[in-house]
């Protein structure tokens, strides 16, 4: 907070406001802005409450950018760390198997993004992506059809010999995104939605 006000102020802009605050609940009036976006930071919070909150604070036609969101590529290195330091039970491995176990369309904690469901996850929340979800992959690496996560994590969870096997074989990760950057626009309320499904049943 020291370090923005610093920068601000050596570029003389004065109009700005810099503030912590809890992603689930900001204190500020509903529709307040023309943007927002997450660095790195949705794996760690309730996606869900989230995006909840992130469609109360912008206005419609605002836009959205999610960056360097981590994607499975990313949580298995998260899984390789943790194995490295202290085997399954240490908390970045459980992390990381929790992340991949719930899939990337679990919406509470521990979560990870993916490309096919990036759209349908932001419309779940009254966004609507302005161009195709973009990937990163490490070196060499490029995406292939039909690997499921979830499984992988299973296996990677109760099979002790798979498990030694991949730990041996990093370049194995390589096979999935590491991050997925996504940029949307908002398309409707939700709060609107949820009065108007409240009158119904009244």
């Amino acid at each position: 907070m020291a370090l923005a006000r610093e920068i601000a102020d050596a570029f003389g802009l004065t109009n700005l406001v810099f503030e912590t605050a809890d992603m689930t609940e900001l204190p500020v009036p509903a529709a307040s802005f023309d943007g927002a976006w997450c660095w790195n930071a949705l794996q760690f919070a309730d996606r869900g409450a989230v995006l909840r909150e992130l469609n109360r604070v912008m206005r419609v036609g605002s836009r959205l950018g999610l960056f360097r969101y981590p994607a499975a590529g990313s949580v298995l290195q998260t899984f390789l760390i943790g194995m490295a330091r202290g085997g399954i039970d240490h908390r970045g491995a459980q992390f990381a198997l929790r992340c991949l176990r719930r899939g990337p369309l679990d919406e509470g904690r521990d979560n990870h993004g993916s490309l096919e469901t990036a759209g349908p996850m932001l419309e779940a929340f009254g966004f609507s992506l302005e161009e195709p979800a973009s990937a990163t992959f490490h070196p060499g690496g490029t995406e292939q059809a039909g690997l499921d996560v979830e499984a992988l994590a299973a296996r990677l969870e109760t099979d002790a010999a798979f498990r030694d096997d991949f730990v041996k074989r990093p370049e194995l990760a390589n096979a999935f995104p590491v991050v997925i950057d996504l940029v949307a626009t908002k398309t409707r309320d939700l709060m609107t939605g949820l009065k108007e499904a409240g009158r119904a049943t009244d």
